[in-house]
């Protein structure tokens, strides 16, 4: 009598077991949810590849040419060619300007190598207009350099001058465009190229603002540093300090928009 209850038992339990697992097995089916995977856009390592990273490697012979540009105007103050150089019947500002146009030339060209270098691992869609941008972005940056060169007495101070101009520069480049990848807004040259490289829609609006700030730039710098070229204590000495630089600009500024006013 035990065994046969025993079975009966086990056999009940069995059962019970096996119809309770069915049961719950039928309602998790029903009541699990319509869960649809859907695959936006491209994954965040891959836009950091494709816009910041291509873009950043695009705008790095940019910076590659503060030595050329140093040793052109601060190697001549240190070596006395200069002088020679100030003598001839050529305005100031030609030799500044030629200086630049000169590095510019040769940063073109090695801007156009770089982009069939980096064209080998990563696609670069519309390259012409990012190669336009990218020239558009080297004449500020050359200005600047400029500019800080025939302030430096020099080799030394030139390159610390250089070196931190530089890290202001890309600060000013990378920085919005990190921000644009997480707020998807902002301005700026790298802003242009990130949006080019991944074919977006770019209104008038970004062209302009972006063209009209880095020819803008561009003018200011190149201005300033014909302006200082073309002053004796600057070329022969004693420098004046960069406070009394800036009265000064301050004051033909206020003497050039009182002869408009007149």
């Amino acid at each position: 009598m035990r065994n046969i209850i025993k079975k009966e038992v086990e056999s009940a339990v069995e059962v019970s077991s096996r119809k309770i697992t069915d049961q719950i097995i039928a309602s998790m089916e029903r009541e699990q949810p319509n869960v649809k995977e859907e695959a936006v856009g491209e994954s965040l390592p891959l836009k950091l590849v494709n816009k910041v990273m291509v873009a950043i490697l695009l705008i790095l012979p940019l910076f590659m040419f503060g030595n050329l540009i140093i040793d052109s105007i601060v190697g001549e103050k240190e070596r006395k060619t200069g002088e020679s150089l100030i003598a001839m019947p050529i305005p100031r500002s030609h030799i500044i300007l030629g200086k630049s146009l000169a590095v510019m030339v040769i940063m073109a060209i090695q801007l156009f190598i770089w982009m069939i270098i980096i064209w080998g691992w990563f696609k670069i869609p519309n390259a012409p207009i990012v190669y336009l941008v990218l020239l558009l972005t080297a004449f500020p940056v050359v200005g600047l350099t400029s500019l800080v060169a025939v302030y430096s007495k020099n080799y030394k101070e030139a390159g610390i001058g250089i070196t931190l101009t530089y890290i202001i520069i890309i600060g000013f480049l990378i920085v919005p465009a990190l921000a644009y990848i997480s707020q998807k807004s902002g301005m700026g040259p790298l802003i242009l190229i990130i949006k080019f490289l991944s074919s977006e829609n770019i209104t008038i609006y970004d062209i302009v603002s972006t063209v009209s700030g880095l020819v803008f730039s561009s003018l200011i710098f190149h201005a300033l540093a014909v302006w200082l070229f073309e002053r004796d204590d600057i070329v022969f000495g004693p420098r004046p300090g960069v406070l009394r630089l800036l009265r000064g600009v301050i004051y033909e500024i206020g003497g050039i928009i009182k002869k408009g006013s007149v």
